[in-house]
């Protein structure tokens, strides 16, 4: 596997001693290599806080509260975990993993992409969580394939099953991932100072992470002066 080192960032931080330059390094597999930058999907995200009626993204987007939709009522009342965990932001994308899109076929629609792209990157925790309810759902299915031998399923295979849990998670209104991430305790609510900062644009958030920072070298320099 190609690793290189390049440069991400480059900024002037403001110090008692005078200005310093900061530049930020990344060492890996470059993206190219990794990624299929012909492509997008939709990226997920983590819901940070809640409002009355909305989840807020760790990137500052809103989506509906799930908790408060028939299907989140319905699963509540059961005591079922309702409270989502991630969800698929409506705004931001990612270029998929190649490796992933090669797990599951897709035949190049945004909608099978973004299902190619999802099912692919599970986890080994993910495929543990999910495999007792796919079992469930294809106890009807004779000899269908089981979630525990999906690395020795072929593409297919795996198609099939993605098939069924995303059918079963869209009558929720979810994806299967954004099932998988329910959780049974909600994120913590959100004043209206923290909404506007999470959803300050990246410049603002530049600003105020190198305000941080320079705030934070003129504290050091105090201690070493001391």
């Amino acid at each position: 596997m190609r690793r290189v080192t390049r440069v991400v960032a480059t900024d002037i931080l403001q110090s008692p001693d005078g200005p310093v330059q900061r530049i930020t390094y990344h060492t890996g597999q470059p993206p190219e290599d990794r990624l299929d930058l012909g492509l997008t999907v939709h990226a997920y995200r983590t819901v940070s806080a809640l409002t009355d009626t909305t989840e807020v993204l760790v990137c500052g987007h809103e989506r509906p509260r799930f908790d408060l939709t028939p299907a989140g009522v319905v699963l509540a009342g059961h005591g079922a975990p309702h409270h989502a965990r991630t969800r698929l932001c409506p705004v931001c994308t990612r270029h998929p993993v190649r490796a992933d899109l090669a797990r599951v076929p897709h035949d190049g629609t945004p909608a099978a992409l973004q299902v190619a792209s999802d099912w692919g990157s599970l986890t080994k925790k993910d495929r543990e969580v999910a495999a007792p309810l796919l079992v469930t759902l294809l106890r009807a299915v004779p000899g269908a394939p089981a979630m525990t031998q999906w690395t020795t399923l072929s593409p297919a295979e795996r198609a099939g099953l993605a098939e069924v849990g995303e059918r079963f998670a869209q009558r929720l209104g979810l994806t299967f991932r954004e099932y998988l991430g329910l959780r049974s305790d909600p994120a913590p609510a959100i004043t209206p100072a923290g909404l506007r900062r999470l959803q300050a644009t990246p410049a603002e958030k530049r600003v105020r992470a190198k305000r941080r920072d320079e705030r934070a070298l003129a504290r050091q320099w105090e201690r070493d002066h001391q």
